[in-house]
């Protein structure tokens, strides 16, 4: 008793507890696995990455920390109930880098979605006849956790309904391609993507600068850019925002956007080959028309001689 006085002061009040009553025990603290993508921008070695990893499993509640360097990203799954995102962005800033919060969500809602069948929307270029479409159709029907396919032949497009937990997107857009089509995914879970022509960028930092304007859009889930292809790819919610927000951020950012339809990546390959073939008839004419003048209007041409194989030209 007098070890409590002196832990609690002389004025603390208990009650005795008989020696067959149990003391019940505070109750655990409710769990809410969630998980967070961190935008990290400043690391640029392994002990970088060490260090961001290490900050983020300080955090209380932390169950894991996975840090991308070639990204430029982290990836943390938390516990909600204990741990907010505000501290796991406190926690990398204190290190010394700029972190922003790119994404959140709860993982019981990803294992409940997981358990209802998702639909995804795939672009496939290269069919031709009902026999290609027919080919996709069967293919997809083979894939596990796929319950049904529709291939549409005039649009060169699939719809797939599937079970996320046995099959993802980008596993069905491989299947096709190993069929022979190209194939990319449109949509899926409710995410849409578009894709961006961005005239103007000549390095990484430019492209590092797209990204950061289009990730900080809200809606959007994951921007990616490819400075050589000058092409940006941006997944976002259609509810929250859409391809005009992403125009104004690339051209606040300092670069010319435009939106690259599906119809234009359709027929992308079919234009190249025109340009083939234009290229060809280019050069044959540029042969073609002194041989035809030679062969075909000098022998006509009066006062010339081509009998002999040569010109000659008659005077007087």
């Amino acid at each position: 008793m007098e070890r409590l006085k002196q832990l609690f002061g002389k004025h603390a009040k208990y009650e005795r507890v008989a020696d067959t009553e149990m003391v019940q025990a505070p109750s655990s603290v409710h769990k809410i696995p969630s998980s967070a993508l961190l935008s990290v921008k400043g690391m640029t070695c392994s002990a970088c990455t060490s260090a961001v990893e290490a900050a983020l499993r300080a955090v209380p509640g932390v169950q894991q920390a996975e840090v991308s360097l070639l990204q430029h990203s982290a990836e943390v799954q938390y516990n909600a109930a204990v741990a907010s995102t505000d501290y796991l962005v406190n926690a990398v800033d204190d290190c010394g880098f700029d972190c922003k919060l790119l994404s959140v969500h709860s993982l019981d809602d990803q294992a409940e979605q997981e358990q209802r069948p998702q639909v995804a929307r795939l672009a496939v270029t290269g069919m031709t006849c009902a026999a290609c479409s027919g080919s996709v159709e069967r293919g997809l029907l083979a894939l596990p956790g796929v319950t049904h396919a529709a291939v549409a032949l005039t649009q060169g497009e699939a719809e797939v309904t599937y079970y996320s937990s046995s099959i993802t997107a980008d596993a069905l857009a491989a299947a096709v391609e190993d069929l022979g089509f190209d194939c990319r995914v449109i949509s899926q879970a409710g995410l849409e993507s578009c894709t961006l022509g961005v005239l103007g960028m000549t390095c990484s930092a430019c492209s590092n600068a797209v990204e950061k304007a289009l990730s900080a859009v809200p809606g959007v889930s994951k921007a990616s850019v490819d400075v050589v292809g000058g092409r940006a790819e941006v997944w976002y919610n259609p509810t929250s925002t859409g391809p005009r927000a992403f125009l104004d951020a690339v051209t606040a950012a300092g670069f010319a956007g435009s939106l690259v339809t599906t119809d234009d990546s359709r027929g992308s390959d079919h234009k190249a080959e025109l340009e083939y073939w234009r290229n060809l008839l280019s050069m044959a004419l540029v042969f073609t028309i002194p041989v035809f003048i030679l062969a075909m209007v000098l022998p006509m041409t009066p006062g010339t001689n081509m009998g002999s194989g040569a010109g000659v030209l008659r005077v007087g």
